[in-house]
């Protein structure tokens, strides 16, 4: 079993390392049966060992930047990335901007991940970060590490 790097905020990790963080998780978000957010009785998600392992390389990876993103929401640009079709387009520092939005967003609104992956919305993330970086080059198993 491979282990997982740590990049933490010393450095910049190169643009593959950080698209194929995202494109591993291709794999896990479509194994049958998984949940990135699991039921619970309170009012707080509760997100599955692998959703937590999606939140920490997403943060290590530096895919969560700062700007001004409550502004950025208003745009032209971000709302054609609110849709599926236009992530399929999407280069790597809009892939950033939509996980600094979506991660900012679940720390106000708990579950805002969670809906987020229920839309299909964080797989099509990941898949188009696999576009550029197809996970078969050297997958990292996070569900094992």
């Amino acid at each position: 079993m491979e282990e997982k790097q740590h990049v933490g905020w010393g450095r910049e990790a190169p643009l593959e390392e950080r698209l194929r963080g995202l494109a591993d998780f291709v794999a896990v978000f479509e194994r049958p049966g998984f949940e990135f957010q699991r039921k619970s009785e309170g009012p707080y998600a509760v997100y599955s060992p692998e959703a937590h392992r999606f939140m920490e390389a997403v943060s290590e990876l530096r895919w969560v930047q700062p700007f001004d993103w409550p502004a950025w929401m208003d745009t032209d640009e971000a709302r054609a990335l609110e849709r599926l079709e236009g992530l399929a387009s999407a280069t790597p520092e809009q892939l950033s901007r939509v996980l600094t939005v979506l991660a900012r967003q679940d720390r106000f609104v708990e579950g805002t991940l969670g809906s987020a992956f229920r839309s299909g919305y964080l797989l099509a993330t990941c898949r188009r970060a696999a576009v550029n970086f197809p996970p078969e080059h050297g997958q990292v198993d996070y569900a094992a590490s």
